[in-house]
């Protein structure tokens, strides 16, 4: 679902805005997403009671944050190529693709929408969900408001202090990464991290 999501945001963006240095990648994930699928074993799916509107609200924004935040890592990267391109003259690399200042002005947009939606996720969890600092949640707690936290630090980085470039790339990519074992890598954190 999360794979569909970003290909189909990314291609309605593609529409408008030249974003083709991230269409092979977005098309390349999908495609190996629906390889690994013939190999992954099914999963019991846990049924949700239409009563739980406060748990289908935190997993449905949570959901749409980690996509926005994931396009937002994609961005960064293509921000950090442009920019190494232009540094190093090679003007025919990068004529394809749109200006770089208009690529960073997306790029901080897309992190502020999907920032905020974290932070409402993260607020609705906190404040209605019981078990959100149980034992068996905690890793996905915890994880998810460290990348939080790191994405709020971009930010303000960025609007206080002018961070662009390898740094916000770097930060993108390691709050993206936490923010991927606490949504979905529940197994490897407690058989890897947490033993």
């Amino acid at each position: 679902m999360v794979s569909l999501i970003i290909t189909i945001a990314i291609s309605i963006v593609a529409l408008r805005v030249k974003v083709n240095l991230l269409l092979p990648v977005i098309y390349g994930f999908a495609g190996i997403w629906q390889l690994a699928r013939i190999f992954i074993p099914a999963t019991e799916s846990i049924p949700l009671v239409a009563e739980k509107i406060i748990l289908i609200s935190h997993i449905s924004i949570a959901l749409i944050a980690y996509c926005i935040l994931i396009i937002a890592t994609l961005y960064a990267f293509q921000v950090t190529y442009i920019n190494l391109k232009l540094k190093s003259k090679n003007l025919t690399a990068v004529v394809h693709l749109p200006p770089l200042m208009q690529v960073e002005k997306q790029l901080f947009l897309i992190l502020t929408i999907g920032t905020l939606a974290l932070f409402v996720s993260e607020l609705i969890g906190l404040a209605f969900l019981d078990g959100y600092f149980a034992k068996a949640n905690i890793h996905k707690t915890v994880l998810s408001l460290i990348a939080m936290l790191i994405y709020i630090v971009i930010l303000l980085g960025h609007y206080l202090q002018g961070w662009r470039g390898h740094r916000v790339l770097v930060l993108t990519m390691t709050a993206s990464t936490l923010l991927t074992l606490s949504y979905f890598g529940s197994r490897f954190v407690k058989e890897f991290l947490l033993s």
